[in-house]
């Protein structure tokens, strides 16, 4: 068995002592407050946010995005405390609407750093839509409230960004797509790569292009797209997504188990996810723009169902009856295999391309 050192300082006059008391009245104690904390942050199973969180960390792409100068990090940053708040909010719900600024602020953060952090909107408005089917219609005025203290606040200071893109872009191009659209003229069309290539069959074709270097690109394809890695890694990566998939799908019948409050977690989750890919279908629908980084706004979604996929596998191995401790550590030999990828990435791909 696993042992921890934990060593804490803290003001004891608010407390009834260090250990959890069974007592007819709750009192509050220390252990009782960070088991509460913990459960807070990891839920019953703690390895999932921690496979989800390595899942996320490791993809070479990512890691060589954040490496670079951009606003990527900083949309990733609004949309994972967004879904944070928003997890926290389904979960203990929320008393009075003015307890839901800290959303408004975030949302009004995302809303001026990348149109990919909008993913945000729809997500915080099924939220609201779910708390008030599940408090009844009727609370029509509670939920009104709640939507006004979100998003008025948060409108009002993207109004800053779409106040300065109607100046420079134009009235009704707020978020500057038809001055974006000029920058990379010259770019292929979709249009036109269907009536050089075709829809599907060869290799270039339209279809085929799309699955193989979103694929690629998503876990990295490096420069301005332009640095491959050895085929043999794509093909390995492709087995460890089948791989994650196949455990994903086997968890999914534990939907049943799942307390309402984490269900209506996975729908925001979801939602969230669903957004983001009709956002990258949307555009590549204009412009050939196969880029699997433009995945990323989802990979909070996308890791926790890499993390259940690859618990689920943590499972079959034990029902093999692998010792706990030998089925933990191939449970989390994949991220570190993918740690160890970014490392072999950079020394055997990228700085040999830097010429």
């Amino acid at each position: 068995m696993t042992r921890f050192r934990l060593t804490l300082a803290y003001d004891g006059s608010d407390f009834e002592g260090w250990q959890w008391q069974e007592r007819t009245k709750p009192v509050r104690t220390v252990q009782g407050v960070l088991e509460a904390a913990l459960r807070e942050l990891a839920g019953r199973d703690s390895t999932l946010p921690l496979l989800a969180a390595g899942f996320i960390a490791f993809i070479p792409q990512h890691v060589a995005m954040l490496a670079g100068v951009n606003n990527d990090s900083l949309a990733e940053l609004w949309i994972a405390a967004g879904l944070w708040l928003m997890l926290r909010y389904n979960r203990r719900g929320w008393s009075s609407p003015w307890q839901l600024w800290p959303l408004a602020l975030v949302l009004g953060l995302a809303f001026i750093t990348k149109v990919q952090a909008y993913v945000l909107a729809p997500v915080a408005a099924l939220l609201i839509v779910r708390h008030w089917r599940r408090a009844g219609w009727r609370e029509w005025r509670r939920f009104l409230s709640a939507a006004a203290v979100i998003f008025l606040p948060a409108l009002a200071l993207g109004a800053l960004y779409w106040g300065r893109n109607f100046v420079v872009c134009g009235p009704f191009d707020v978020v500057c797509g038809n001055w974006h659209n000029q920058v990379v003229v010259g770019q292929p069309t979709a249009r036109e790569w269907i009536a050089q290539y075709g829809w599907w069959g060869g290799a270039s074709s339209l279809l085929n292009r799309f699955f193989v270097f979103t694929f690629d690109s998503f876990w990295g394809v490096f420069g301005w797209m332009g640095v491959f890695m050895d085929q043999r890694v794509y093909w390995a990566l492709l087995a460890f997504t089948a791989a994650l998939a196949v455990g994903a799908l086997r968890a999914g019948p534990g939907w049943r188990t799942l307390s309402e409050s984490q269900r209506e977690g996975v729908i925001l989750l979801t939602l969230s996810a669903l957004v983001t890919i009709g956002l990258y279908l949307y555009y590549n629908a204009g412009f050939v723009q196969h880029q699997g980084r433009y995945l990323f706004p989802a990979l909070i979604p996308f890791g926790a169902a890499a993390a259940a996929g690859l618990r689920q596998w943590g499972q079959w191995l034990r029902g093999l009856r692998v010792p706990y401790s030998m089925a933990t550590l191939l449970l989390f030999a994949p991220i570190v295999l993918l740690a160890a990828l970014d490392v072999f990435a950079l020394y055997r791909f990228i700085i040999p391309a830097l010429g």
